[in-house]
């Protein structure tokens, strides 16, 4: 009986798909975890990896799109057609093999990104709606989901993924989308450099083993390995004591590490000290050189939120208002997992205020400025968000598309969050701010009980100690 009353319960719950471009997280609604985190096996993927020669051409969704633009309708429809092919035969893996259910009976919550790709967003609907007969499906965005696990309605959302970092604030439940930037250091990104690094350090292994005669790159599962297994962030001041000169460059690059695993594929692989701490300085590079840097673009997205005070459809974001979001930074991403990663980001952050003239105006907020620990790993914080979001209340199915509506607006999914959001062709905006502030109350009930982090308001977080136990005694003796 007991194992009948689970099986009712799950029937209940909603799929939450989080498809990224590397990995795809699965499970159901409610569930304080992904079941399964699966590679994401897509051709277009791989071509994107083995031609990645050009920071602004490959990593632009552009690009991306543009792999599905062909002359001909001819090509076009077999590309489509190809790619629609290796979601289904994915998708059915994920429903009938890894989560065991059968998609027509529930709702799919779905998470798209902010800058995902139109094309790969079509696909995925079409496929879902057609072939596996599925009846609604939520689309969500991915950069908003993880401030739902903090259960605070300000913050600043970084989101690592695998085209580029983007970077979202969002003060007292509205996204403030003329602060939304992008940095192209994404773990795409990574790979490339880490590849690039290994081939330094396996020099007489490439030449050597005929895989590298039409191919220069390491395989993917390799690279990916490596670069959770192996890679460390150094910090500032270890970067300025280790990399001041090139005898101590050229020292690091001699002095090679045990790798911990042995590669059938490539007996005898190596990776020198250096690949190991400078593969990741490639993220924290310098802007006056034009280099990309993840705590600029941070820095620049917190000075633009100043700037939105001259806009009438916001409300006027004073010094406490940033101040709320600038102490709940959520790192997510598998990129933000390699170890020293959050400590490095702090460091640069304060250095560029202390030091850059054009930040002088944040070192009011420099002392707020943290990023909270949390119970959840980053690389799961959007599936997470997704999963809490669906248990709100009926106010989500502002984010629903039926089968019907899709048939109506001629197999089409509604631009939520891409071009149409970001060049103001849309009014309105996609969150419901007094459905927001209503709720804040109830995430705060909820999200208590699942985050090591109280989820009460930064007014009852300053209240000192005193005053919250007078408070509780008041309570009792009523």
């Amino acid at each position: 009986m007991q194992d009948f009353n689970k099986i009712l319960i799950i029937i209940q719950y909603h799929i939450v798909l989080d498809v990224g471009l590397t990995f795809t997280k699965c499970g159901f609604s409610k569930d304080p975890m992904p079941m399964h985190i699966v590679p994401t096996p897509l051709t277009m993927i791989q071509y994107l990896r083995d031609h990645a020669s050009s920071v602004s051409l490959i990593f632009s969704s552009s690009f991306f799109l543009n792999q599905l633009a062909c002359s001909t309708f001819a090509d076009a429809f077999e590309k489509h057609n190809k790619l629609m092919m290796e979601l289904e035969e994915f998708l059915t893996t994920v429903f009938y093999h890894l989560l065991q259910t059968n998609p027509r009976e529930k709702a799919i919550m779905m998470c798209e990104s902010m800058m995902a790709p139109r094309g790969f967003i079509e696909c995925i609907g079409h496929v879902l709606f057609r072939n596996f007969g599925v009846k609604s499906i939520y689309f969500l965005l991915s950069n908003m989901t993880p401030l739902y696990v903090t259960g605070q309605d300000s913050g600043i959302i970084v989101e690592c993924g695998f085209q580029n970092v983007q970077i979202l604030p969002i003060v007292r439940s509205r996204m403030c989308m003329e602060a939304f930037e992008t940095c192209y250091r994404g773990g795409i990104h990574i790979e490339k450099n880490l590849n690039e690094l290994l081939i330094q350090d396996n020099k007489e292994l490439v030449r050597r083993l005929p895989q590298f005669k039409d191919n220069t790159n390491f395989p993917q599962s390799v690279i990916e390995d490596l670069k959770i297994r192996s890679l460390v962030v150094m910090q500032k001041e270890q970067r300025d004591q280790y990399l001041k000169n090139d005898d101590q460059i050229e020292q690091m690059k001699r002095k090679y590490t045990n790798l911990g695993k042995t590669y059938k594929e490539f007996p005898g692989m190596l990776i020198s000290f250096y690949t190991r701490y400078c593969a990741m300085e490639f993220c924290f590079g310098d802007p006056q050189e034009e280099e990309q840097n993840i705590a600029y673009s941070l820095l620049t997205s917190i000075k633009k939120v100043k700037s939105l005070n001259s806009y009438q459809s916001l409300n006027q974001l004073n010094c406490e208002n940033r101040g709320r979001a600038v102490q709940n930074i959520i790192l997510s991403g598998g990129s933000c997992m390699i170890p020293g990663f959050k400590t490095r980001l702090i460091q640069e952050i304060n250095h560029m205020i202390e030091n850059r003239s054009e930040f002088e105006q944040l070192k009011e907020i420099q002392q707020q400025i943290s990023i909270p620990e949390n119970c959840f790993p980053p690389n799961c914080l959007v599936w997470v968000g997704a999963s809490l979001l669906s248990s709100l209340n009926n106010e989500i199915d502002r984010f629903l598309i039926t089968s019907e509506e899709y048939n109506e607006k001629k197999e089409q999914i509604p631009d939520r969050y891409g071009e149409a959001f970001l060049f103001g062709t849309r009014f309105e905006n996609c969150f419901n701010r007094d459905f927001e502030e209503n709720l804040k109350m109830q995430k705060q009930i909820l999200y208590s009980n699942t985050t090591p982090y109280s989820a009460r308001s930064l007014a009852s977080r300053r209240e000192p100690i005193n005053e919250m136990i007078k408070k509780s005694m008041q309570k009792m003796d009523m």
